[in-house]
């Protein structure tokens, strides 16, 4: 099968292409909007279309010659819609699949379960909304929502973001009584999920799916501080909602995902 992927060098989707290569009935292409992107790329034996998301005619033509296409990388969201209908187009009438990006963060109502039926609260919505308007044109489109927590080697979001912002400060700080909680995936089952997404054909156009570790309860965001707080040897502290203002990404603190 051969795959475009967008976003391949990039922490995620560098696990998708390992995963896809491991089961070796892959042909795998991708994205490169720089040199040492694209040797990257060329080392690990992946054919590349050398652009960027703002390169339509390049995205159009690699999904067009592709049997099915994950959509990984991401600038901001106008440029991602784009991105997204140019590549949507090139697949009309084929039923071939094109697996999409979304997050969780803003899924359902903080401390309520999230559903694959909720609506997004933020501005990823509207590029879900795009994608799965193909499903009624012949595109077998899903879209998958990861975990605020992807864990693994090479992880640059969630984690490392509190972990910084721990040691700017010199304490881990949580809001209140740090009781809500976040869900996690570890970034190799996530890039399971892609690759299982993209060979079943009897997961549907216009599918939604959570991309969370089965029977994950979460962890409380006083427990990641915790733990933030015993391995880098500074204090634990509980912050005030004006404390927490300009403090700490407040969002982040006070977010709960429901799981």
């Amino acid at each position: 099968m051969r795959v475009f992927v967008t976003g391949a060098t990039e922490f995620i989707g560098s696990y998708v292409v390992e995963e896809m290569q491991q089961e070796k009935r892959h042909e795998i292409s991708g994205l490169a909007r720089s040199d040492i992107a694209a040797k990257k790329l060329t080392k690990q034996g992946i054919k590349v279309a050398r652009g960027s998301l703002k390169d339509l005619d390049i995205l159009h033509k690699a999904a067009k010659e592709s049997d099915g296409v994950i959509h990984l990388g991401y600038v901001h969201d106008f440029v991602d819609e784009n991105a997204i209908r140019e590549m949507c187009s090139a697949l009309e009438g084929t039923n071939k699949p094109f697996i999409g990006t979304s997050e969780l963060l803003g899924v359902g109502g903080s401390g309520t379960t999230s559903l694959e039926t909720d609506r997004a609260a933020t501005f990823r919505q509207n590029a879900e909304d795009l994608l799965h308007s193909f499903a009624n044109k012949g595109v077998r489109t899903v879209v998958i929502r990861a975990s605020p927590i992807v864990h693994g080697n090479g992880d640059h979001m969630l984690l490392p973001l509190l972990i910084d912002k721990a040691k700017q400060k010199g304490y881990a700080g949580y809001l209140g009584e740090g009781s809500n909680h976040w869900t996690g995936v570890h970034v190799k089952d996530l890039a399971v999920l892609y690759r299982l997404t993209l060979e079943k054909e009897n997961v549907k156009g216009g599918s939604t799916l959570h991309g969370v570790d089965r029977d994950d309860e979460g962890i409380t965001m006083k427990e990641s501080a915790t733990s933030i707080s015993k391995h880098l040897n500074i204090p634990l502290k509980s912050l005030n909602d004006e404390e927490g203002q300009g403090v700490l990404w407040v969002a982040v603190l006070v977010y709960d995902s429901g799981f």
